[in-house]
């Protein structure tokens, strides 16, 4: 039985075309396809937009529909081609529903792929003056609703014209206020926190017209407001203040759509067809299975605990982890909520009083970079074993602690200053040097886990291929997926063992989907027949990784490694050819960091401040250096300084630079008088004696602002003026070492524009009559 079967689909918002690619999809995991919204519609693809009369209709009635997105079903269906059993049949939280696949598939969609009712809501918060919601609760539902930003403390007047493709909304229970009247001025909707408490009850966005906060919303109990919003309350099983009333009735036999247009209908069928009409609706109505579990507590995307049955004891009980600081705020938390619902103990901090089990770094990131030494270590961690994230991930697939630690939970990224560079004879594409890698026979956390890698490894050079073609060089396949080869060989008896034995216990062959075996089963017949190249292990990768750490090693420093593809711990098959048409060597390359110094890049993970990085204290000045070794100066001040000495030394670099050009100008007119036998009067090489070039504007000075147009003989005639006030002032001070700088700054005209400069020269040199307004022509008889 395929996994949709008995599930009808509905979409709203799709364009034509993304429609029919979903519809294909659906039908071929065998559901059904329904352009219109009826009784029989169970999940609702929700597309581009939450604005549609169907989404709406659905919310305020229909309490049996679910809400995906439209991308979940490639997702679902890039799972199902690959083996997955994406109805989890075997998974702990969904055993009431074994033996009825319709329900449990609607159960995990639900759980895990409910659509986010606030996707596209930009969300501020006001003052809450209820004592049964707080502004950090508000905030907390709005991020679990999957908002797109909540702000708290502030409210952006821009924020409309900043973010116009998006839905804002002012929350709060007071209408006064200068946000309140901030939002109110840019038409952005103010409504009431009980708005947002609903949506999260419901999971699906509701309309805001029950929530506008009126001087007559702001009157009523918080148990009135909102009331009208959505008419199936009772039949979720859920004792809301807005009905109430409902609550009261029996709705036992009710219809499962309450819409007035449904009762109208219902009332016609009864008058036409008498008796008959009255009993074939009721036996329309009572057939919608899922009234019988309209009791059952929806469940959590985060339950993955196993512990549900009673005979079985958490994951992580008497289990204590400590998580490094390169881990984000985010995944931090994600973490120790996963962990401690296991019945682990999560902490950021060192304890001498707790004795921690195992170290959790990140998989990303250099070991090198984490400062994992083990003599450094203090004591409370001196037992911890290190492991990745990838650790918690198999434990939650298996149901079980992972002991002893198998070759995915360790670190296995020692560092990132290595390429890799593969024989010519393995390369089949010839536009770049990346080892093509293309995979097959994983699944479930062994294929989650070895996209990463891969993905990780892309600037070292290896390139990941989603599909088998003419340019893969290399295919990686699960030797637990390979039924042919005997647990007695050996590659079942080396190191590398442990990566495919959790995954070969968990599920024997027979019961792996036949989808999955064939797909494995025609890239193995294309390798061997038409496009050879080596069949290896994910072995292969875990070896290259802890080659690269002898690259980096202080006791026997080697400039390269070399791995062969061939080597019987991971080869499964290979083309005939020389050993060395199979090797890919690794080169030490530390220009993948080289601006960077080491470190500043290791992290202090025993510490709890954030990380002080490094600043450039040659531009500091002598009493700020000493100072900054003392206390860490304010970012502020060393920007403003280390601008400042940019500037200066920018200027007097400008200002060599046109002294030696003038000199070399001198020179050239030396050898042209010697040449031509006359005799050149002794003149001192100085700025102010020779002809001035007017340097280049300097960006961090204001550009003069263009009061009024000019011809160009109005420009040319002040250019002259600026020439003749310029002699006077040199006569009359007698100066021979005046700044360069100042000396352009005087010409008035540093560039061609259409606009005229400034008359600051003139007040600067002292009325001197105006010069008659030049032409060209005048120009070219005075040969200027």
């Amino acid at each position: 039985m395929k996994p949709f079967h008995g599930i009808t689909f509905c979409p709203t918002a799709l364009d034509d075309a993304t429609s029919k690619s979903i519809s294909k999809k659906i039908i071929k995991l065998g559901g059904e396809y329904a352009k219109d919204l009826t009784r029989q519609c169970m999940v609702l693809v929700v597309g581009f937009s939450t604005d549609t009369n169907k989404y709406k209709f659905a919310v305020q009635y229909r309490y049996d529909i679910i809400f995906i997105s439209y991308r979940i079903i490639d997702e679902l269906y890039q799972l199902w081609l690959a083996g997955e059993d994406i109805t989890l049949k075997e998974h702990s939280s969904f055993k009431a529903w074994e033996h009825n696949q319709v329900e449990r598939m609607l159960q995990v969609l639900k759980a895990r792929y409910s659509a986010d009712p606030l996707k596209n809501f930009y969300l501020f918060v006001g003052r809450i003056s209820s004592d049964l919601h707080s502004v950090n609760e508000i905030e907390t539902i709005s991020h679990e609703l999957g908002c797109y930003k909540c702000e708290v403390s502030q409210f952006l007047k821009d924020a409309k014209s900043l973010n116009p493709s998006r839905n804002i909304v002012f929350i709060t229970d007071s209408a006064t206020g200068i946000r309140v009247n901030a939002a109110r001025d840019q038409g952005i909707p103010i409504v009431h926190q009980k708005w947002i408490v609903d949506c999260q009850i419901r999971g699906a966005m509701l309309q805001f017209d029950p929530y506008y906060l009126t001087d007559n919303v702001a009157k009523l109990s918080f148990e009135e407001i909102g009331r009208g919003a959505c008419n199936c309350w009772a039949k979720m099983g859920t004792k809301h203040g807005n009905n109430n009333e409902l609550l009261n009735n029996d709705t036992s036999s009710a219809p499962m759509v309450t819409s007035s247009i449904y009762l109208n209908d219902k009332s016609k069928l009864i008058n036409k067809f008498k008796p008959q009409g009255e009993k074939l609706w009721q036996n329309v109505m009572e057939n919608d299975f899922r009234s019988k579990i309209k009791d059952t507590k929806p469940l959590l995307p985060t339950n993955y605990n196993p512990g549900n049955d009673n005979e079985r004891s958490p994951i992580f009980q008497n289990k204590s982890f400590f998580f490094h600081k390169a881990f984000t705020p985010k995944q931090i938390m994600i973490l120790t909520k996963v962990i401690r619902k296991n019945g682990g103990q999560a902490e950021m901090h060192l304890n001498e009083n707790i004795s921690f089990d195992y170290l959790l770094v990140p998989s990303d990131i250099p070991t090198e970079e984490l400062g994992l030494e083990e003599d450094d270590m203090d004591d409370p961690l001196a037992s911890a074993s290190p492991v990745t994230e990838f650790f918690i991930e198999r434990c939650l697939h298996y149901k079980k602690l992972i002991s002893p630690l198998d070759s995915w939970s360790k670190p296995f990224y020692y560092s990132e200053k290595f390429l890799i560079n593969p024989a010519t004879a393995l390369l089949h594409s010839h536009n770049n040097k990346y080892l093509n890698i293309a995979i097959t026979g994983f699944h479930g956390v062994e294929l989650l886990h070895l996209t990463k890698i891969l993905h990780i490894l892309k600037p070292n050079g290896i390139k990941f291929n989603e599909y088998l073609t003419k340019d893969t060089d290399v295919l990686l396949i699960n030797l637990a997926a390979l039924s042919s080869i005997p647990h007695s060989h050996s590659l079942w008896q080396n190191e590398f063992s442990d990566l495919f034995k959790e995954d070969s216990n968990s599920q024997p062959q027979e019961k792996k989907s036949q989808v999955f075996r064939n797909s494995m089963k025609r890239k193995i017949e294309y390798v061997k027949r038409d496009h050879h190249i080596p069949l290896v292990t994910p072995a292969f990768l875990i070896s290259l990784l802890r080659q690269s750490k002898n690259l980096l090693s202080t006791n026997n420093p080697r400039n390269s490694e070399k791995i062969h593809l061939n080597n019987i711990n991971w080869c499964i098959s290979c083309p005939k050819g020389n050993k060395l048409d199979f090797v890919c060597e690794l080169v030490r390359n530390d220009s993948l960091n080289e601006n960077v110094d080491v470190n500043e890049k290791i992290f202090d993970w025993r510490s709890t401040t954030p990380i002080n990085y490094k600043i450039d204290t040659p531009l500091l000045s002598p009493s700020k250096r000493t100072s900054s070794m003392m206390s860490p100066p304010k970012i502020r001040s060393k920007t403003d300084e280390v601008l400042s000495k940019m500037q200066n030394s920018a200027i007097s670099e400008n200002s060599s630079r046109i002294v030696r050009k003038r000199i070399k100008s001198i020179q050239q007119e030396e050898h042209h008088s010697i040449m031509n036998s006359a005799p050149l009067p002794e003149r001192l090489i100085s700025p102010l004696n020779t002809p001035l070039k007017k340097p280049k504007l300097d960006h961090s000075k204001p550009k003069p602002t263009i009061t009024r147009t000019s011809s160009w003989g109005t420009m040319m005639s002040e250019e002259l003026e600026n020439n003749e006030k310029l002699k006077i002032k040199e006569q009359s001070n007698n100066q021979q070492n005046t700044n360069i700088e100042a000396s352009a700054n005087n010409m008035g005209l540093t560039q061609v524009t259409y606009g005229s400069p400034s008359s600051g020269a003139s007040k600067l040199v002292g009325a001197v009559s105006r010069t008659r307004r030049l032409t060209r022509k005048k120009v070219e008889q005075l040969g200027l």
